[in-house]
């Protein structure tokens, strides 16, 4: 039997859909067993145990770590983001000691292959793995003065924090919560994305790159960029549904749609089905929307 992967995730109650089918999607592909950790402070008894069963039913290890509400709550959140995006940082102080890594995934990715490449990857001395975001290929200018806001030097490659690779080892001896906590506040006025942001800043020297194909966006314009530059990634293994319209909204014409509703129409009811019949015409109008925006 192959070596157990550790899974992270780190969730509200609003998430538990997106969540299982993120965990469908992973079960399939990945054949290794595994133990998936979840952080949480927000959901209710009824949530944790559909996600016990849906989970024992995948043949999982399902591990609930609760958290006292009140943590981050000073800290700063925008738009769709929420506190819950923070809590990844704990996995070293959280997670057994036993565990010398772990992979955090955003509710959000789809899983269309083995994730046993990423997982057992060498950190080559690094605490945190992660894919340079999208606008290091697509908009290098933009980055550029991003990296200068936040007071990263030129040649640091800015991560997206929706697929980490955790050290662990590093991270107990290296990470103190406290000095997290300071800088958070510290640089309050900076954070776009706020937990993203700060991961850069803190373990700015401690960060190891992945290939894009282990976090791949779903972004139109990074799409065309590929196609512009015949780099296409054409088997992604891990897709990432960016953005504040999500596949499971009626709003969303991104990419990789039909593939990811494979795995959420099997948590629809019956109502939510025929609710989905008018997406094709919500689609036409955000065409319209979006064209007629140039």
């Amino acid at each position: 039997m192959s070596e157990k992967i550790n899974i992270l995730v780190t969730v509200n109650d609003k998430y538990i859909k997106p969540l299982q089918v993120m965990l469908d999607s992973l079960f399939q592909h990945e054949h290794s067993p595994l133990d998936i950790y979840l952080i949480y402070s927000d959901i209710s008894k009824k949530n944790l145990k559909i996600l016990n069963s849906y989970i024992q039913r995948l043949k999982g290890n399902f591990i609930p770590i609760l958290l006292k509400h009140d943590f981050f709550q000073d800290a700063p959140i925008k738009n769709y983001f929420t506190k819950e995006m923070y809590y990844r940082i704990l996995c070293s102080e959280l997670l057994p000691q036993t565990l010398d890594r772990v992979l955090y995934l955003d509710p959000d990715t789809l899983i269309r292959g083995s994730i046993r490449n990423i997982y057992t990857m060498d950190f080559n001395g690094k605490t945190i793995m992660g894919v340079p975001d999208t606008y290091e290929y697509i908009d290098s200018e933009g980055m550029r003065k991003r990296k200068k806001t936040l007071g990263l030097p030129k040649n640091h490659v800015y991560i997206s924090s929706g697929v980490l690779l955790f050290n662990l080892p590093e991270m107990r001896k290296n990470f103190i919560l406290k000095d997290f906590l300071i800088d958070i506040e510290k640089n309050r006025a900076l954070l776009r994305y706020p937990d993203q942001d700060e991961i850069n800043i803190f373990f700015q020297k401690e960060i190891g790159t992945i290939d894009l194909i282990y976090n791949y966006p779903t972004l139109w314009k990074l799409f065309i960029h590929e196609r512009k530059h015949n780099t296409i990634r054409k088997n992604p293994v891990i897709v990432h549904y960016t953005g504040s319209i999500k596949p499971w909204d009626l709003q969303y014409i991104g990419r990789y749609f039909f593939e990811y509703y494979r795995y959420f129409r099997k948590l629809q009811t019956k109502k939510e089905k025929r609710k989905m019949l008018l997406k094709p015409f919500i689609c036409i109008i955000q065409a319209f929307k979006y064209i007629a925006s140039f």
